[in-house]
């Protein structure tokens, strides 16, 4: 199984933060400025939240480039055989004489790549990136190796200057500390949120960084996997529908951003998003459009409906109807036993019963049948008195039978297959994948004893009914036999009445001695098992009275809750009830209430419905044309709408494509129509219905796309993302003084503030993408250009 990490570069993906159960991430970090660093929310404090604070000791602009180019000077005077090219000295003392005056480095960084790799390369905040990520994969890492490899995620905008500046850097630095591990693949996902998202900060800054970040890109993921034979990287690029700037638009933006994160990360889609990635063997790059419908359920409605769910599946769970669960319309289970079968052959031999009742002198204990006892104990000593008398006459001890109840039932394969279960007891359960199995296999063991036996399946009493009632009035006919004045009767005529009915009840006694035991094993198992899942059902009917008498409750049920074997924490492989029963154990109310909201995982037909902002009248053909005619419906604070867009709203042409609708989990029957709508109205995307709780109760749209056109085709995709900003591009390079001067724009300013700085940039690509060679020749001053 794969160690996965998550790292956010920048604000872009912040949101992610804090949700490593949701996500199955073992451990995450977040670089920025210490403003940003939210791991020192209480809400997401944990050990394996980690964080790089860019500005901790790096304060000034100045001092990170003024850092940076002492370091080349001294790696140049030094003539090391890693000696800076001229191209980056240049570059860092361009940007030392004439970036603007030094400004702390929160502002400095904020649409500037070359500054967020100056400050992520200063010698602290390299030392501290290195140590948190050795961290990172040593101490939260499990078993890496060859079959346990490490996979991150990394999320970065292309417009900014912290995301753009530092997520190459941070991989490389990744790469260099993973490679302790020999022969482990590392997998690197490269989540580049792009420029039209931030196109309203500042549409040419964010435009150019866009541009030199993607032809960084190319130019690194042709070269890592060359310098580090392991390391594999995957790139997923994707344009959100700008929402504004400044403190209103930060919110929405980052739940989109959240969103489309997802979409990208889900376990459900990774198949095909592999084929995406390797698609002819070029570039591993994949073009996402993607959106979501969403609307506020209120926590409160949430917590209720959930919670009322929740307590109707304990109920079900703790003490089932097992008349409807187990035993309607199903077979009644086979006795089995070769050697009581044998018993009882002899038994009905008239012969052989009145030759062991001269031999041993034998005859049944004294019974009188006078209703069926109250206690299961007095039956207990019954059956007990009975089997030493009959162990007397027939020489052969039941107790050492090989004895097996087997009952029919359809496989768990849903397939129409039937397979025989044998009704046994585990003598303990272990908390695994099979726990919630062999709880129902306990419960089956029980509802089956207790109808059989003729036991009450509520409280255990005997009822008028059932072997137990069969076995005492064989009994009492047996000890009539013996103990009632007969003047006709003699030896034989007692032998050839008893061999009449002592097979049958010898028969009996063995199931009913049998099916006590396997009740009362099975009774205790469950009562153990279960108390915990009591103590849970417990509080949630308190809670369920509580909130009752608070709120107006609707008749409508939006949410369709998880079930209690659901795993709702992929880090830990909790199952809800699990979770559910640990937060009641720590007497953690709040917890509690969390986890209680987690397990609101689905959406019922009018759940569905609201979200995607239809009426309650409309039917499955309004909710698929909903979902085919749009990406989403975003909705800003301002009711403003907004749906998923492709990269610079430039619709591109794939070699190969997956298209889907992600929703929440939703009943057999809507999953049915939704599916058979779809083929009947042969729709392009196809359904995803998550099981984790992953998308909450939002509807996603993904549509991935790849364009890489023939075999080994590394120049079509990047120089698609490249395209849009060339004439801009143009512009720079036209504005290009022989002597550039401080504190006057200049086309190799912007360049060197744009641009990375000490990293090369892909020229097939840029040259595809429609620059000039003389226009190439100009960045080259002051970049590396590699194919």
């Amino acid at each position: 199984m794969a160690n996965r990490f998550l790292i956010v570069c920048g604000g872009t993906g912040y949101k992610l933060l804090g949700q490593r159960s949701i996500l199955g991430i073992d451990a995450e970090l977040q670089i920025d400025v210490s403003k940003e660093n939210v791991s020192t929310d209480w809400k997401v404090r944990d050990q394996r939240s980690l964080y790089v604070d860019l500005d901790q000791r790096v304060g000034t602009t100045a001092v990170a480039f003024n850092s940076m180019l002492r370091e080349l000077e001294s790696e140049v005077d030094s003539d090391k055989k890693s000696a800076a090219k001229k191209e980056d000295l240049k570059t860092v003392k361009m940007l030392v004489e004439q970036f603007p005056a030094a400004r702390t480095l929160e502002y400095g960084l904020s649409q500037s790549p070359a500054v967020g790799k100056a400050a992520i390369s200063h010698e602290f905040n390299r030392e501290t990136l290195a140590n948190n990520l050795r961290s990172m994969v040593t101490e939260f890492g499990t078993n890496i190796g060859p079959e346990n490899p490490i996979e991150v995620w990394i999320t970065s905008s292309t417009a900014g200057g912290t995301g753009e500046g530092t997520h190459r850097f941070v991989a490389s630095v990744l790469a260099e500390v993973s490679s302790i591990y020999e022969d482990t693949p590392l997998t690197i996902n490269f989540i580049r949120i792009g420029q039209l998202t931030y196109r309203s900060v500042n549409n040419n800054k964010t435009a150019m960084n866009t541009f030199f970040g993607i032809a960084a890109d190319s130019a690194f993921m042709l070269r890592i996997n060359k310098q580090n034979k392991q390391t594999v990287t995957n790139w997923f690029y994707v344009d959100l529908p700008d929402v504004g700037k400044g403190d209103t638009a930060k919110p929405i933006r980052g739940e989109i951003v959240e969103m489309a994160c997802k979409s990208i990360m889900l376990p459900e889609l990774q198949d095909n998003i592999q084929k995406l990635l390797v698609n002819n063997l070029g570039a591993p790059i994949v073009l996402v459009r993607t959106g979501y419908w969403g609307k506020d359920f209120g926590n409160q409605q949430k917590y209720f409906e959930t919670l009322k769910q929740l307590v109707t599946k304990l109920q079900e769970f703790v003490d089932p109807n097992y008349e409807r669960v187990y035993i309607a319309d199903k077979p009644q289970p086979e006795f089995i036993s070769p050697d009581t079968e044998d018993v009882v052959a002899d038994a009905q031999n008239t012969k052989y019963v009145f030759t062991r009742i001269e031999k041993t002198n034998w005859s049944f204990p004294v019974y009188h049948f006078n209703g069926v006892p109250k206690s299961i104990d007095a039956i207990r000593i019954l059956i007990s008195d009975w089997k030493k008398s009959l162990l007397t006459l027939v020489d052969r001890d039941s107790d050492h039978f090989k004895v097996e109840f087997r009952v029919d039932e359809e496989n768990d394969r849903g397939n129409g297959a039937r397979q025989s279960i044998p009704l046994m007891v585990y003598e303990t359960i272990d908390e695994n994948n099979d726990w919630f199995s062999n709880i129902a296999d306990t419960h089956r063991v029980k509802g089956w004893s207790r109808q059989l036996l003729g036991m009450d399946f509520k409280d255990g009493s005997i009822k008028g009914n059932g072997m137990i009632l069969d076995l005492l009035k064989l009994a009492d006919q047996l000890s009539k036999i013996f103990h009632q004045f007969d003047p006709m009767s003699n030896s034989g005529k007692r032998a050839e009445k008893t061999a009449g009915i002592l097979g049958t009840f010898y028969r009996l006694l063995v199931e009913v001695n049998f099916l006590l035991d396997l009740e009362r094993s099975a009774t205790r198992l469950l009562d153990k098992e279960l108390s915990e899942s009591r103590n849970v059902l417990k509080k949630a009917i308190e809670e369920l009275d509580i909130i009752k008498s608070t709120m107006n409750t609707s008749p409508t049920t939006m949410i369709y809750a998880a079930n209690l074997s659901d795993v709702l924490d992929l880090l830990t492989q909790k199952t809800w009830l699990r979770l559910l029963r640990d937060a009641v154990k720590k007497g953690d109310l709040n917890l509690f209430r969390q986890e209680v909201l987690r397990g609101a995982t689905g959406l019922t037909e009018e759940g569905l419905k609201y979200v995607l902002g239809l009426q309650a009248n409309e039917d499955i053909v309004d909710i698929q044309n909903a979902l085919a005619t749009k990406v989403g419906k975003m909705i800003d604070g301002n009711g403003q709408e907004y749906e998923g867009v492709f990269w610079q709203a430039t619709p591109p042409n794939p070699s190969l494509q997956y298209y889907y609708r992600i929703l929440p989990q939703v009943n057999r029957k809507l999953l049915e129509q939704l599916k058979d709508r779809a083929e009947k109205d042969n729709i392009s995307y196809r359904y995803v219905f998550t099981k984790f709780g992953t998308i909450g109760l939002y509807v996603l749209a993904f549509h991935g796309i790849s364009l890489t056109k023939r075999d080994g085709d590394t120049t079509t995709a990047p120089a698609f993302l490249m395209r849009p900003f060339i004439q801009l591009m143009r512009q720079k390079l036209a504005d290009w003084p022989e002597n550039p001067k401080p504190n006057t724009s200049s086309g190799q300013l912007e360049i060197c503030t744009a641009g990375p700085i000490g990293e090369p940039l892909y020229e097939r690509a840029m040259l595809e993408a429609g620059l000039t060679p003389a226009e190439l020749a100009k960045i080259g001053e002051y970049f590396e250009l590699v194919n």
